[in-house]
C-alpha cells in the first residue's frame, strides 16, 4: 500500500480546528472542516508471545482497535482515551493502553497500562488485557475497569488456543491525569476466575464514576461485568466509596428467573441526583435474535437495587460477521444518562432483514417508560441494504444528545491506494463514521440536521486483513476484528469521536488499524 504522504498531510493540516460541519448538499461532503487526528503512535512494553516467552520492550506499533474516550470535568482540554494495543495481531496478542491529550486533542501521548504484562509484573503476568473503558471523577482522577486474561497456546496448532482463558476483574487508577497508573483496591482483583472447558470466565466489564457535583454519592466508583458459566451468563457488580482504595465484595445483579440464559453488554451511568442505573442486554433462547434490555436502579449509592425493569426489545443481528467482509459484529446497544436532567438514552443496532440501522429511545421517568425508538441514520439509508452499526451515545453537560456509529452507505473509492484494488467501487463494504445530534426538549428528542460524516475518508476493513481469529471450517477461514465499540465524548463546545480506521493520513504507511480523533464543533 502506498502512503499518501505530503498531499494527505497537507489536507489534514488545512482543516480548521473543530469547524462547524458544512451544510453541503449531501452526506459525502458533510465532513468538510472536520479534522481527523491520528491519536495512536508506536510504543514499547512487555509482551507474552504465542510460544509463552516474554518479549521485553516489545514493539506495539501496529493495530489499535476498540476504544473509549472521556473528558476531564475539571478541564475540558484534557482528554483521555483507551484502546487495545496489539503486539501480534495474527495471534490476538494485545494489552490495553491509554492516550492522553492536554490540548483538546491536538497532540497525544501513548502508553501501555503496566502491571499486567510479563515485563512489569513477572510474578503475575497476563497474556492479554482487554475491553478498554475509562471514567473521570469530579476531581480529575481516572479509573478504568480492567479485564486481564490468558490463553494457553498450542504451538503445533498455530493460532488455535485449546483452553478457555483464565480471567480477572481489576480497577486501575491515575491521579496525575493519565501519565501514570496504579492498581486500585490495594492492588487486589475485584474477582478472579479460573476457567477450563466451559467454565466461569469474565467478560464485558464496564465502569462509571459519579462525578455529578450535586450527588450525595459523588465520586463513588461503580464496576459491572459479565460472568459466562457454560451455557449462561450473569451480571456482577462491585463499588468503591473511598476513591478506589477498597471495593465491595461482588454481588450478582441479574436474576435467572427473569431473563436467562445470556445477560451481557452491561452499561452503568449516574444521574445528577445520584441515582445509579445499570442496563444489560439479555438474549433469551425463546425469542433469539430478539434481544431484551433490562434496567436496574439504585438510589442509595449501589447498596441495593430495584427489581429488573424491562426497558425494550429489539431485533439484534443474528450472525457473527457483517456481509461481504470478515469482521465480526460488535456490541448492539449503548447507554447514557444526561448530566443536565437525568434522562436516559439507549442507542440500538437494529437488524431489518436486509442490513443494520441505528435507533434511539429515551426515558424521562427514570427508566419506567421509554419512547418508541426513532431512526438515527438518515431516512434514505433506512432498510436500504447498507449497514449502520455499533452505535455509541453521549450527552453534553447542557443536555445535547449525540449518537455516533459506523456507516457503510458510501461505495469504496476507486483509484485510492488506501483501498485494496479488488475493493474499489464495492458497496456496503468500506466504512465511515457518522454523527447525529439531537436536542432534548419538552416535546422529546428533536433531530438537528442530517447525519454528519466525521471521517476524512472511507476506510477498507480488510486492510491489511491480518487482524483475525482462526475459524476452522468457516467460509473465509477466519474472523477479523475492528473492535466491539468506539469512543464518543462531549463538552459544551465540541463532540470528540475516537474511532478505528485503516486509512493513511500521513502516519499510517502500512494501513494498520489506527485510532483517529474527529473534532466536531457543536451548534
Amino acid at each position: 500500500m502506498r502512503r499518501l504522504g505530503l498531499l494527505a498531510l497537507a489536507l489534514l493540516l488545512s482543516y480548521a480546528w473543530g469547524a462547524a460541519p458544512a451544510h453541503s448538499p449531501g452526506y459525502a461532503s458533510s465532513n468538510a472542516g472536520i479534522p481527523n487526528i491520528q491519536v495512536s503512535s508506536p510504543t514499547t512494553a512487555g509482551a507474552t508471545d504465542w510460544n509463552g516467552q516474554c518479549v521485553y520492550n516489545a514493539s506495539y506499533n501496529n493495530d489499535r482497535s476498540e476504544s473509549w474516550l472521556v473528558v476531564d470535568p475539571t478541564n475540558p482540554r484534557h482528554l483521555v482515551g483507551m484502546s487495545k494495543f496489539f503486539f501480534r495481531p495474527t495471534y490476538y496478542l494485545f494489552h490495553v493502553g491509554a492516550y492522553v491529550s492536554f490540548d483538546a486533542g491536538r497532540s497525544w501521548a501513548n502508553q501501555l497500562i503496566g502491571g499486567f504484562d510479563c515485563q512489569s509484573a513477572p510474578n503475575n503476568a497476563w497474556v492479554d488485557t482487554t475491553d478498554p473503558v475509562v471514567a473521570f471523577d469530579s476531581q480529575g482522577r481516572l479509573f478504568s475497569a480492567f479485564l486481564p486474561f490468558s490463553f494457553s497456546y498450542n504451538a503445533a496448532l498455530q493460532q488455535v488456543w485449546n483452553v478457555i482463558p483464565n480471567s480477572a476483574i481489576y480497577v486501575v487508577m491515575s491521579e496525575d491525569g493519565g501519565r501514570t497508573w496504579s492498581i486500585a483496591n490495594q492492588g487486589r482483583p475485584l474477582a478472579l476466575y479460573n476457567s477450563s472447558g466451559l467454565g466461569r470466565t469474565a467478560d464485558k466489564q464496564w465502569i462509571a464514576v459519579d462525578a455529578n457535583p450535586r450527588s450525595p454519592f459523588r465520586d463513588n466508583v461503580y464496576v459491572g461485568w459479565t460472568v459466562f458459566n457454560g451455557l449462561s451468563a450473569e451480571v456482577w457488580f462491585s463499588r468503591s466509596t473511598d476513591h478506589g482504595q477498597h471495593f465491595s465484595a461482588p454481588i450478582m445483579l441479574s436474576r435467572p428467573n427473569t431473563d436467562q440464559p445470556f445477560n451481557t453488554y452491561i452499561f452503568l451511568g449516574t444521574a445528577p441526583d445520584g441515582t445509579l442505573y445499570v442496563v444489560y442486554t439479555a438474549f433469551p433462547r425463546s425469542t433469539f435474535p430478539v434481544a431484551d434490555i433490562w434496567l436496574l436502579k439504585s438510589s442509595d449509592g449501589g447498596q441495593s437495587f430495584s427489581a429488573p425493569i424491562h426497558a425494550l426489545s429489539f431485533p439484534s443481528y443474528p450472525f457473527l460477521t457483517l456481509p461481504n467482509t470478515t469482521f465480526r459484529d460488535g456490541i448492539s446497544d449503548s447507554f447514557a444518562v444526561s448530566p443536565a436532567n437525568g434522562h436516559l438514552f439507549l442507542a440500538l443496532e437494529v437488524y431489518n432483514g436486509k442490513g443494520l440501522d441505528v435507533m434511539l429511545s429515551e426515558s424521562s421517568d427514570g427508566g419506567m417508560t421509554w419512547t418508541g425508538p426513532i431512526y438515527v441514520n438518515d431516512p434514505e439509508t433506512v432498510n436500504d441494504g447498507t449497514d449502520q452499526f455499533q452505535p455509541t451515545v453521549a450527552v453534553s453537560p447542557t443536555g445535547l444528545v449525540a449518537v455516533a456509529f459506523y456507516d457503510r452507505r458510501l461505495p469504496c473509492a476507486t483509484g485510492d491506494p488506501n483501498i485494496l484494488t479488488q475493493d474499489w467501487g464495492r458497496r456496503n463494504f468500506c466504512i465511515d463514521v457518522s454523527l447525529q445530534l439531537f436536542s432534548d426538549t419538552s416535546a422529546g428528542l428533536q433531530r438537528m440536521g442530517s447525519n454528519i460524516r466525521v471521517t476524512a475518508a472511507s476506510w477498507d476493513p480488510q486492510v491489511p486483513g491480518s487482524l483475525g481469529l482462526p475459524r476452522p471450517g468457516g467460509p473465509t477461514g477466519y474472523v477479523t476484528f475492528i473492535g466491539d465499540y468506539f469512543g464518543l465524548a462531549l463538552t459544551n463546545r465540541y463532540a470528540y469521536v475516537l474511532f478505528v480506521s485503516t486509512y493513511n493520513l500521513g502516519s499510517n504507511p502500512y494501513n494498520d488499524q489506527q485510532q483517529f480523533l474527529a473534532v466536531v464543533k457543536l451548534p
